[in-house]
């Protein structure tokens, strides 16, 4: 480890220089990397800049097998066949990000981006525990062990990408950083004040020799931008408006520079909390999660649609107010499922087949897990709490969904998934509606970050599909269950949306939405009464589309497994969403030849 011994010498001066002889520590390195209050931190900053230049080394010339293949994006540029860490770069890159996210303003943090935007991989995260806890007597020891076991060349180059949020001690602690890594070896290129997903986003970039994205601020907020206009091309009728709590976070600037590239007619953002004020008091995702309540600094009446970023905006969730007063959240797990079923339903349009998986932990709501398995037929798989789990298991599906129910999630695209929608979107020998349907998906694959939750592009694919669903928000899930003698008599057409038997069943639906006050107006205009109600029996999935304006209210499909069929009804009202799913199932339950007791609320609701 002779060649190693220049640098540890260099290093154990310069931590003596500031610190003198410190002892050894406690820390560690967990998913959020390591947090502590802003002054007792330095030290720790100033060992993960060292940290990152030798992560830097051992990554170098590595490639990632599930980034092959992608077929040309019509968002970035140059024009690209697979997307893979660049092996021509002379150094391979990681970022670190300075940021304690929800934490209070007092308090700061620090982690490591792996090439590709993913979190530290675990044998690594052992080594900046080690790294940040050694006394300075043990430091170059250290040192060269973890360059022993990762068998590290010190004469290779590494790069370190660093970013901070907007906290005070952000520009110390970026010096510290620098000071560190530089002493490694590394050569820094620091982007300034980003939200975490931001620096995720030119990590990927710069690793990919740009074939993920422009690596700049404005590269990111064009893609974006011209994303979510891709994904919704035809202007709505009126604009979406939503309320962003950006939490005194780096969210509020980030959100007001690519809403520069979102026009108006389309969607409007009106920003609160957006920096002006105290970082994450009283306001922010966390705060909104966590006491089920309006952060502080939004003003919102009923029917409002609002939504809160945390610190530093990687976590989303929204938030509304009903006409009785009552605070209403919608957290990760409705988000989550609010873009499978949008998947769901445009993947059923396709001739090809495409894998689609959400991936939950044990806090996920047991709601959303029964309504994405038992009535979209949905996949989900349950890891252990932490993003970089959900990020790994979601990545086995052609199309994964995570979400915590913190608000912290994100939609992988696979490179098979992504080359078969983009050929599909382009493809002359099909009909229009599969066209339409790939190139929606493919349009979402540009728009979600790819690497981590990001609460900006979050926002813009929840606010994208509720144009395309032409409704406001989207509500409360209850599942409800009972037999027929045979679900084959239940036979439907238009993608799973018209049935066609048993006979007469399809009108005596629409003699039933028709009769619900403004049951079909709502799903067709905005109005003050913005919840909508959803209400699920597994009978039939009842749903049933206006074919002039193409909104949801009501809609039948079989089981696929058992002698049951489901049903889907949307109205204004949770009560007359109720009424009307039951309503519904009783004429199933009459013409389909139910057996039992017929349904009602109290028998069949889960």
């Amino acid at each position: 480890m002779a060649g190693w011994r220049c640098l540890v010498e260099g290093l154990e001066r310069e931590e003596k220089k500031r610190w003198g002889s410190l002892p050894a520590g406690e820390a560690l390195y967990g998913t959020a990397g390591f947090r502590d209050r802003a002054d007792r931190l330095g030290r720790v900053v100033f060992r993960v800049g060292v940290l990152a230049a030798l992560r830097a080394r051992a990554t170098r010339g590595k490639t990632d097998s599930s980034l092959a293949c992608l077929p040309l994006s019509n968002y970035v540029s140059p024009p690209f066949s697979s997307l893979s860490l660049s092996l021509s770069s002379p150094a391979a890159s990681v970022g670190v990000m300075i940021t304690a996210s929800h934490n209070p303003v007092q308090d700061n943090g620090v982690k490591v981006v792996e090439p590709l935007g993913e979190m530290l991989v675990q044998e690594w995260e052992d080594f900046a525990t080690r790294l940040a806890n050694a006394s300075t007597e043990t430091l170059g020891k250290v040192v060269e062990e973890i360059a022993e076991a990762a068998g590290l060349d010190p004469g290779l180059p590494s790069k370190v990408l660093l970013a901070r949020d907007n906290r005070p001690s952000g520009d110390c602690l970026r010096e510290l950083l620098v000071s560190g890594a530089e002493l490694a070896g590394a050569e820094c290129n620091d982007y300034g004040v980003l939200t975490t997903p931001q620096l995720h986003y030119m990590v990927r970039c710069v690793n990919t020799g740009g074939r993920y994205g422009a690596a700049t601020e404005d590269g990111y907020y064009d893609k974006l931008s011209s994303a979510f206009h891709q994904m919704v091309p035809e202007c709505p009728e009126s604009p979406s408006l939503v309320k962003v709590d950006a939490a005194n976070g780096v969210g509020g600037a980030s959100m007001r520079k690519v809403m520069g590239g979102v026009r108006g007619e389309w969607l409007k953002v009106e920003l609160c909390n957006d920096g002006s004020g105290i970082l994450n008091d009283q306001c922010g995702a966390d705060f909104v999660k966590s006491g089920q309540k309006a952060p502080k600094g939004v003003e919102f009446l009923a029917g409002d649609r609002c939504a809160s970023f945390d610190g530093d905006a990687d976590r989303i969730v929204y938030f509304w107010k009903n006409q009785d007063g009552q605070f209403q959240l919608l957290d990760g797990d409705k988000i989550a499922s609010l873009a499978a079923l949008f998947i769901h339903e445009q993947l059923q349009k396709l001739p090809f087949s495409l894998s689609l998986g959400v991936v939950q932990t044990a806090y996920a709501n047991g709601g959303s897990t029964a309504f994405l398995e038992k009535l979209l037929g949905v996949p989900v798989a349950c890891t252990s709490t932490g993003v970089k789990h959900l990020h790994h298991k979601a990545a086995s599906f052609d199309i994964g969904v995570y979400f915590e129910a913190n608000g912290h999630g994100t939609v992988l695209f696979g490179s098979r998934a992504q080359e078969k929608l983009s050929v599909a979107a382009k493809d002359a020998g099909v009909s229009e509606a599969v066209q339409r349907a790939a190139s929606l998906l493919y349009a979402m694959s540009q728009l979600v970050n790819q690497a981590v939750g990001d609460a900006v592009s979050d926002l813009l694919m929840v606010e994208a599909i509720l144009i395309h669903k032409k409704v406001e928000t989207w509500g409360i899930c209850v599942v409800a269950l009972f037999q027929v003698k045979d679900r084959m008599v239940v036979k439907t057409t238009d993608f799973e949306r018209n049935c066609v038997s048993p006979e007469g069943l399809q009108e005596a639906i629409d003699t039933l939405v028709a009769s619900k006050p403004r049951a079909r107006s709502f799903v067709r205009c905005y109005i003050q009464q913005l919840k909508l109600h959803v209400s699920w029996l597994k009978i039939s999935e009842v749903k049933r589309k206006n074919s002039e304006n193409s909104r949801w209210v009501s809609h039948i499909q079989p089981s696929g497994t058992e002698d049951v069929v489901r049903v889907y009804a949307e109205a204004e009202t949770q009560a007359l969403a109720d009424e009307l799913t039951v309503q519904v199932a009783a004429k199933v339950f009459d013409l389909a030849g139910g057996t039992g007791e017929t349904p009602t609320r109290s028998n069949n609701f889960l």
